[in-house]
């Protein structure tokens, strides 16, 4: 038995198509998908790429702040204009949808169990899958249990551009995990992707392999609590755009 495992696409559909493309050529038995699917723009392509397929697909902690927030506690706040114009890219339809996606789903099998989550916490299972981290994919042994972190699709920061996918192979008690990056075309994700900050920085964050978005956030973050000022924030953006970081 063959899982193909990919986590954290974000909305970038160049990564994830040409993830898929390996997928299939590794005919593999069940896609598992760990979350974090959307960013604004590409909301439809995605939810036509994964609904097309026969996929075993959890929330992330994006689909939990759509689920969680209404669009009015996000409009008139830069710092979450992202966020807000990913909601107005998903239809009442998407929404109930993404509702009935579980946030956990365990998978039993004679020889093997695996329980897939976004986030990684204990478990009991063979093997437990998350993501999240966006970087660094890993598979750990721990008391004959493991823990794999399978990297992110469209953010992993990688500067050869890049998309983290991770294959399990499972005969008998016999499981071996291969993590493989897929090369993308970043200059044709370039052109599709938005213009607003968040997405701004992912694309330089690929090319400096670094996470930008973060780093923003602690530098704006001046103890004021959350949501950030639009003037703070304005003026951080600038002072970014003056180092030749956005």
């Amino acid at each position: 038995m063959k899982f193909a495992v990919i986590s954290d696409i974000h909305g970038n559909i160049v990564a994830l198509r040409a993830v898929l493309a390996e997928i299939e050529r590794e005919r593999v038995d069940h896609l598992l998908v760990l979350g974090d699917l959307f960013s604004s723009g590409h909301v439809q392509d995605i939810l036509t790429e994964l609904r097309g397929r026969d996929a075993v697909i959890i929330r992330g902690n994006n689909e939990d702040y759509q689920l969680e927030q209404n669009l009015s506690d996000w409009e008139g706040h830069d710092q979450f204009e992202e966020l807000a114009a990913t909601r107005r890219d998903i239809t009442p339809q998407d929404m109930q949808w993404i509702a009935a996606l579980p946030a956990q789903v365990t998978l039993t099998y004679p020889d093997v169990s695996l329980r897939l989550m976004h986030i990684e916490a204990p478990a009991d299972e063979t093997i437990t899958l998350c993501g999240h981290t966006h970087r660094n994919p890993f598979v750990r042994e721990e008391n004959g249990r493991y823990i794999c972190n399978t990297g992110s699709v469209g953010e992993n920061f990688d500067p050869a551009f890049t998309a983290d996918v991770t294959f399990i192979t499972c005969q008998g008690s016999n499981i071996t995990f291969e993590q493989r990056r897929v090369p993308y075309d970043f200059e044709a994700w370039r052109h599709m992707t938005g213009s607003t900050l968040k997405q701004r920085l992912n694309l330089r964050a690929a090319e400096l392999g670094r996470n930008l978005f973060m780093e923003f956030l602690a530098e704006a973050d001046h103890g004021l609590g959350w949501p950030i000022p639009n003037d703070i924030w304005r003026a951080t953006a600038k002072q970014w755009q003056e180092r030749g970081l956005l």
